[in-house]
């Protein structure tokens, strides 16, 4: 999801308005989702792309944890 950081009022950045505990998490969570999806990628990088249940365990944990 995309955000828009013109939106925000008298020129805040969004890291301005959110607090540091919810930044962590944020950033905790796009850190595992980009381990898992390496993982299943390094299981075998040669057949990644056509194993669509390995690209679909990727992309699940990444679009469920966001």
């Amino acid at each position: 999801m995309a955000v828009d950081n013109d939106s925000q009022p008298s020129g805040k950045q969004l890291s301005d308005t959110l607090p540091d505990d919810v930044l962590l998490n944020k950033a905790a969570t796009i850190e595992r989702c980009i381990h898992r999806a390496l993982a299943e990628y390094n299981k075998n990088p040669e057949t990644f792309a056509s194993d669509f249940t390995r690209q679909d365990a990727a992309h699940s944990e990444y679009s469920t944890r966001l």
